[in-house]
């Protein structure tokens, strides 16, 4: 398979009739400092707050994942702005693997990440993908409906375990 281009390629429909336009590729260190930020902004809407241990390591994975070669970026702008970006990594030749998700704050509910979705299938079934994957939390309600509006197949994972040393003296 052709590697993706260094450049975002505008997708052929342009600007689609939501007034959004999709692109695809490896982010340019700008844009990269962009996705990051919505990224965090996210993040701090579903946690709370961003400056958590793992909230900075969560953070520091995504510049790294900006920065390889077998990550590509899905965005969708909107006058000029970022409103939803989707990062995917190469897992196997015809697998694409959603790593995350984000999406502006002001622009939850309005639709965009769903045609966000929409975008990256319509990309993906053009060049050589057979199976998009991801994991997601179960409590994550509004990706869940996403999710199984797809008619995904929802497969069991690992369940993420914490101990609290500080807590459990005992151990």
């Amino acid at each position: 398979m052709a590697p993706l281009s260094q450049k975002f390629e505008q997708s052929a429909d342009q600007a689609d009739a939501s007034g959004y336009r999709a692109l695809i590729g490896m982010p340019d260190a700008a844009l990269q400092q962009e996705f990051v930020a919505l990224l965090v902004a996210s993040l701090r809407e579903a946690t709370g707050e961003v400056n958590s241990a793992r909230a900075q390591v969560t953070i520091s994975s995504w510049y790294r994942l900006a920065k390889q070669d077998r990550v590509s970026a899905y965005v969708l702008k909107a006058d000029g702005r970022l409103v939803s970006a989707a990062a995917l990594i190469r897992k196997e030749p015809r697998t694409l693997h959603y790593v995350t998700v984000g999406t502006a704050p002001e622009e939850r509910n309005s639709g965009v990440n769903s045609l966000l979705r929409r975008k990256v299938h319509q990309w993906a079934a053009t060049h050589d993908v057979d199976v998009l994957s991801g994991v997601v939390a179960s409590t994550n309600t509004p990706i869940m409906n996403i999710v199984r509006a797809l008619n995904s197949t929802l497969l069991p994972y690992a369940l993420h375990f914490e101990l609290n040393l500080s807590s459990n003296a005992s151990t």
